[in-house]
């Protein structure tokens, strides 16, 4: 099902990964004489994409699907929209809870220096690895790609060479791009880290549509299903690389877009009934409306009512009995049941507010159950990144070794800084003071500390008794 008939609902995402032989020749590269099968594939995947866009839309606030309701006044029908502001903020929220749990402490790329022969290797190879995290904002990358897995269920890093403006020495480098979830298809026989396929949308319209077509060699160009061209993009590898939160490529958004639809109807449905029943259930009594008078006098600003015969007629207002505290109890189930199914902690629960902040990391278990398998595909996802851009290093003679790169994640946890101050209390003067530093979050940089620490007492005088 789609958006177009219920906003809350995600079509199915379809894995073409079964088409692979009937794409690729026995050079490995696209046929382009299939290019019909590539038009197959983007008809099949309207429906997903154009649910996508519309949650990216709705995300952003800047267009919320929209559920209407008909009224009749007379034999005229008035369309009423119900105000959905509600689910945006839902949407924003959960997304940005799980990007900053997961991704709020930027990926740590390391370089083993068993894999090199000598320091001048090593300190190459880490010069060239932070040149290129640098250049295409990785660590922004990374955060792009995790509130799209949260979001749509997969994200995008495309690698590319370009001489960026800013190089001193206009030499070509590889550089990265993130790719919005909703605008890749990732075709795979085998391994899914490892598409023969990807396919990227670079233009649409209504009735025209642009797509790139990523093999190991070529970038090839269709438009409504014509092809265009291709280009030789020089990596040796698809460049464009798949990030996926689950093995299902689900998003944690939607499980809980039906509820959070609820919740927003519930309450547009209650505001309504606060803000604007009282005029339509304003009660005339005993008075004979003369229409075509109305009709004349409502073209001067004022409308003239006959009473009946006795001159006793009435106005006034019916009173409404709105059982507000059942819909706001239904709301805060609703509520509840957003968070569970998402699978992400409410930083508004009270419970979750007032515990310690070692008893806060029981109530992110379900969460993290998540993220260990985000964080788990990711890093597969971040080996190939790495092996395309070290194999284009090697062609310029610098030695970095995708094998040498170890990938650190570090979850951006509540921490419990009187337990730290009591860990350290214990071991200082047990241990270099360096280490003792280091047990303690808030501080940054522990040799400095230390060194401070150090240069502090030589100054102080000694107090004894």
């Amino acid at each position: 099902m789609s958006c177009t008939t219920a906003p809350y609902i995600m079509a199915e995402r379809i894995d073409f990964g079964y088409l692979v032989p009937k794409l690729v020749g026995e050079d490995g590269t696209f046929d382009s004489a299939n290019v019909s099968i590539i038009q197959d594939i983007l008809d099949s995947n309207s429906y997903r994409r154009s649910d996508e866009v519309a949650l990216r839309n709705w995300y952003r606030g800047t267009g919320a699907p929209i559920n209407t309701r008909t009224l009749k006044k007379g034999d005229i029908e008035v369309t009423n929209k119900i105000n959905n502001k509600i689910q945006q903020n839902y949407l924003r929220r959960l997304t940005r809870i799980r990007t900053g749990y997961l991704g709020g402490n930027p990926v740590k790329y390391t370089l083993n220096s068993d894999y090199y022969k000598s320091e001048d290797a090593i300190n190459s190879a880490f010069i060239n690895m932070t040149k290129f995290m640098k250049q295409s904002n990785l660590n922004d990358i990374h955060s792009e790609s995790i509130a799209d897995c949260t979001l749509y269920g997969q994200s995008g890093l495309l690698l590319y060479i370009d001489t960026p403006p800013f190089s001193d020495d206009k030499k070509p480098s590889i550089l990265a791009m993130h790719v919005n979830g909703y605008d890749c298809l990732f075709l795979a026989s085998r391994i899914w880290w490892m598409p023969e396929l990807s396919i990227r949308y670079v233009y649409e319209e209504t009735d025209s549509v642009t797509v790139e077509v990523y093999d190991s060699k070529y970038i090839h160009t269709i438009t409504d299903g014509l092809y265009i061209s291709k280009t030789e993009h020089k990596l040796g590898h698809n460049p464009l690389i798949p990030y996926y939160n689950n093995i299902d490529r689900l998003g944690n958004m939607e499980d809980s877009l039906s509820k959070i639809n609820d919740i927003d109807e519930q309450r547009s449905n209650l505001s309504s009934l606060l803000t604007t029943q009282r005029l339509v259930l304003k009660i005339f009594k005993d008075v004979d409306i003369d229409t075509d008078t109305v009709e004349k006098t409502e073209q001067m600003g004022y409308i003239k009512l006959k009473t009946n015969e006795s001159g006793q007629g009435e106005v006034y207002f019916e009173e409404l009995n709105i059982d507000s505290d059942a819909t706001e109890k239904h709301i805060e189930e609703l509520d509840r049941s957003v968070y569970l199914d998402a699978g992400i902690v409410n930083l508004d629960d009270k419970k979750f507010g007032n515990e310690s902040g070692e008893a806060k990391k029981y109530y992110l278990i379900s969460m993290e159950a998540n993220c260990v398998d985000t964080e788990a595909k990711h890093k597969a996802s971040d080996y190939i990144m790495w092996g395309i851009v070290s194999a284009f290093y090697s062609r310029i003679n610098v030695p970095l070794v995708a094998d040498s790169i170890e990938i650190e994640w570090q979850r951006n946890l509540p921490t419990a800084v009187s337990d730290e101050v009591e860990a350290f209390s214990t071991v200082f003067g047990k241990v270099p003071i360096e280490t003792a530093y280091s047990l303690l979050s808030f501080i940054k940089d522990p040799v400095s500390e230390a060194l401070a620490y150090q240069e502090e007492q030589k100054v102080k005088p000694s107090v004894e008794g």
